[in-house]
């Protein structure tokens, strides 16, 4: 444990382990494109043969204040583990009056992280992400989502900012991570007589046709399939603002609560079609993770 630092003082002043500390999203900007670090969804490090002095924080969680805008909570004790530097640049962001703005952390903590237990829900943005590696598994050896990382990314988060630019990154980041291999839904596609509007749906990189083509092969249209694409489609064109600076949300806009609802929408979409692919790839919906089909879906 670092032995001076703003944390460490404190620790050593309360010897309060377990008191929560809140902080602005900002915090970890300066750590995502920073080689020195590892920024992990819940927690980061210096990486091996970094010349940075060794910090890290072994875990921080994600939560939010009573206008529905994102914060961080980090104990008390593992904020200790950071470098001098770096509790300092996290003092800095730090909320000071967390009971005035409503801070708290997000209900799929409180189990596993204040009373100890497993914890049984999972937000909108991590449905996201298991939804697709669940149905990348379906498809294995083959890729369906090649640009699908192993972890979840980073971008698929509440938006830090109540921004047109942040919402516009996060739609592109988003939009990108859905893009699914055509070739590899395709052969999939026997039916002789639809091969040639099979070809003509590639030539044109049509996919939300393809998939609907798929599903109609198997005589299936998941649940909520329609208005995930209509989802999809809003968030294609919301890629496209522009992202050259940093603007205030237009004429009042929520994009916190846009964002929300068009994730929301994706999960719904995902889950259903998970089931969807389970059946028509393996027969059955019992081969996907237990865990996963157990998660109650909470919105935030």
């Amino acid at each position: 444990m670092i032995k001076t630092g703003t944390y460490t003082k404190r620790l050593r002043k309360t010897n309060k382990q377990l008191e929560p500390h809140f902080f602005e999203p900002s915090v970890l900007d300066r750590y995502r494109n920073d080689p020195d670090y590892a920024l992990r969804e819940t927690g980061l490090g210096t990486t091996e043969g970094s010349d940075a002095k060794p910090s890290s924080l072994q875990q921080y969680v994600w939560g939010h204040k009573a206008n529905g805008s994102p914060c961080i909570m980090a104990f008390l004790y593992h904020l200790c583990g950071l470098s001098v530097r770096d509790q300092m640049h996290w003092h800095l962001h730090e909320i000071e009056n967390p009971k005035k703005v409503g801070a708290t952390i997000d209900a799929r903590y409180v189990k596993p992280i204040v009373q100890g237990g497993f914890r049984d829900t999972i937000s909108i943005y991590e449905a996201v992400y298991l939804y697709l590696r669940e149905i990348q598994n379906l498809f294995r050896p083959d890729v369906l989502f090649p640009n699908l990382p192993d972890e979840k990314p980073l971008f698929l988060v509440p938006l830090a900012y109540n921004s047109e630019k942040a919402m516009a990154d996060f739609a592109k980041d988003t939009y990108t991570l859905l893009q699914y291999n055509m070739k590899t839904l395709a052969k999939r596609i026997l039916a002789p007589e639809v091969q040639e509007e099979i070809s003509e749906r590639i030539k044109k990189e049509q996919r939300r046709q393809l998939l609907k083509l798929y599903f109609t092969q198997n005589a299936i249209l998941p649940a909520y399939f329609e208005e995930m694409l209509t989802a999809l489609l809003e968030i294609n064109e919301l890629r496209k603002l522009s992202a050259h600076r940093l603007t205030q949300a237009k004429q009042d806009r929520n994009y916190f609560e846009l964002q929300a609802n068009l994730v929301d929408r994706l999960q719904s979409g995902l889950g259903s079609m998970m089931r969807a692919f389970a059946v028509t790839e393996k027969g059955t919906q019992y081969i996907l993770s237990q865990a996963v089909l157990d998660y109650k879906v909470v919105v935030y």
